[in-house]
Order: structure tokens, then C-alpha cells, then sequence
């Protein structure tokens, strides 16, 4: 395999600081505070009010937990976008999930939104727009742009599952969206197994990411609905990426951008599905790894590894296309 690239927050309004432990400090981390705003995101029981504009929709005040390398300094901003049902459990997978990439040289934030029953393209539209909108007061990244040390300039964006969709869908609000890396992008997810033409880019659909600016990772076995999975996901990979491996499961390519498919034998309990990289699965709920409480992620997600799915490998990744 071809190795590759691998102001104080008290007197920003609206930010507060956590008093919970930092993570400890190793080669290869660095010690995090963590802090919490809010922006205005989409309502969508207003869904149906048509004579409303898009920027109406959004109506609903909502948490984004954040962190931050505790030594201060001016740092690239990630925005990590949550998967469907995690906001039920005030979005855990998030806080996990920037914590650790803070630790890594971030600012990292995980926006939280009303996910349920979104997933369709016109709703996860609207949830890109309040969250990536410049032009909008209230959206998410004039939130996040006010931390200090912020640098907006510098904007990457990750998310799992429907979160992945709507990373996807990020720089069609926000130009300075740089990169985006998407976690459980695959077939399976979208209604009746359809791209949408959002996600896709032209010829095909109207995303403005270009293809050499994004990756996507995805499990062997995340659609369970079929005894050969990925015979579905392969041809949603190769229109989402613009590239094409055949049947093979690594088709990153020189720049690092392309598609990873995770192989069974390569997560600690064997099955690679939709949630792969969040917890490791007890033997009676193999293929159903979802947790609103990610305590526990695989040991080749997580730092300190460094594998062609993890982390590291991703946020350096994204960290190279600034």
C-alpha cells in the first residue's frame, strides 16, 4: 500500500468554557480545553411553510461543542457534522469526536442539528445553508468565527453518515470550505439507494467541492440489507469521487482524495458496518455499532493510529489541501 500524506475564550460572547479534564498530553497530542456556542439552525417542523425563505428556515437555536489546543494560538477550523439520531443524545459522537481532533492542532466544532426525518436532499439543503451561510447572522460559521484563534480562512469540514451528506453539500454555501472528508458516504444511506445530485459533482449533479478535494471512507459490511454490500456501494463511490478502482477497495489516489473501503478484517470485531469506526461491537449486536455514547472507537480509527481509515491519516489529509 502506497503511503501518503499522512484572544481568552472567556471574553468571546456566547462561548463557554468547560471544566472538564483535558485529554493527556502524548507525542503526538497535544492538551485541549473544551467550549461551547450556539448558532440558528433549521427548524424543520417549518418545513412546509413555503412562503418562507431559506434563511427563515432557520429558526432554532442549537448547540456546537467545540475544542481547542489549550495553548491557545490561531489554528484551521474542523467542522465535524453529527450522524441521524446523535442529537437525541446531545450529540456525544461530536463532543467525542472534536475532542480528540483538537488534540491534533484544530479548532475543532460539531455543529449539532434536529436530524430526524431530514434525510432527503431539499431538508439537508436547508441544514447546509443555516449551517455554512456567511451571509446569515445566525448560521453556524459566523458562530465558530468569532472563537478567537479561529482561522475561517482555513475551513475543513467531516461528518458521518447524514452528517457526511451535508459536509458534502458545505462548500455550495460557503466558498471557503476547503476540503471535506465524509465517514459512512455510501449508497445505503440515501432513499431508495439514490446519490443526491448535490452530493454528486458535475456532469452529474450540481456539488461545487471538486472531486480532488474530498475523500470518503465506508465499511465493507454498512449495508446489511444485501449478502454482497458492496456491490451496491462501489458504483454511489465512484460517481461521489469521480474515480474509478474497479472492485478494489483502495482507489486513494496520488493527492490522497478517492474513497477507502474498510474490510472486515481490518476493525477489531470483524464486521465493518455502516458505524464502523465508533465502538467496538459486543457479540450479540455485530453489524449495529451505532452508540450515542462513543466511549470506545476502533483501535485503527483513533489515534494514535495511523491507518489508511483513521484519524490521523484523514485529518493530516485534510490539513495538506490549505
Amino acid at each position: 500500500m502506497i503511503k501518503r500524506l499522512m484572544c481568552v475564550l472567556a471574553l468571546c460572547a456566547g462561548v463557554v468554557i468547560s471544566s472538564a479534564p483535558v485529554l493527556a498530553n502524548t507525542p503526538t497530542q497535544l492538551p485541549v480545553e473544551k467550549f461551547n456556542t450556539s448558532y440558528t439552525s433549521y427548524k424543520t417542523s417549518r418545513s412546509w411553510m413555503w412562503w418562507m425563505t431559506d434563511t427563515e428556515k432557520c429558526a432554532k437555536k442549537q448547540t456546537i461543542y467545540g475544542a481547542r489546543p489549550a495553548n491557545g494560538g490561531s489554528y484551521p477550523v474542523l467542522v465535524y457534522l453529527h450522524g441521524t439520531f446523535a442529537d437525541w443524545g446531545k450529540n456525544k459522537e461530536g463532543q467525542r469526536f472534536v475532542e480528540l481532533a483538537a488534540a491534533q492542532g484544530f479548532i475543532a466544532v460539531a455543529m449539532t442539528y434536529s436530524s430526524n426525518g431530514t434525510l432527503n436532499e431539499k431538508e439537508d439543503n436547508y441544514h447546509a445553508n443555516c449551517m455554512f451561510n456567511k451571509n446569515f447572522s445566525g448560521s453556524g460559521v459566523n458562530a465558530i468565527c468569532k472563537i478567537p484563534g479561529a482561522d475561517c480562512s482555513k475551513l475543513l469540514v467531516t461528518g458521518f453518515s447524514q452528517g457526511g451528506i451535508i459536509a458534502a453539500m458545505a462548500k455550495n454555501y460557503n466558498s471557503d470550505v476547503k476540503a471535506v472528508w465524509g465517514i459512512g458516504l455510501n449508497a445505503s444511506i440515501f432513499p431508495r439507494d439514490r446519490v443526491f445530485k448535490d452530493v454528486l459533482p458535475a456532469p452529474h449533479g450540481n456539488r461545487v467541492l471538486p472531486n480532488n478535494k474530498l475523500v470518503i471512507n465506508m465499511g465493507e459490511a454498512s449495508n446489511l440489507s444485501t449478502d454482497k454490500p458492496i456491490a451496491e456501494d462501489l458504483p454511489s463511490l465512484k460517481q461521489m469521487t469521480g474515480v474509478n478502482c474497479g472492485n478494489g477497495y483502495d482507489c486513494l489516489q496520488s493527492n490522497g482524495s478517492g474513497y477507502y473501503v474498510v474490510s472486515n478484517s481490518e476493525v477489531k470485531d470483524g464486521v465493518a458496518d455502516h458505524a464502523y469506526w465508533m465502538r467496538v461491537n459486543s457479540s450479540w449486536n455485530k453489524g449495529l455499532s451505532f452508540t450515542f455514547s462513543p466511549k470506545e472507537l476502533d483501535p485503527g480509527f483513533q489515534p494514535t493510529a495511523t491507518t489508511e481509515w483513521s484519524m490521523i491519516r484523514n485529518l493530516d489529509w485534510l490539513r495538506s489541501q490549505l
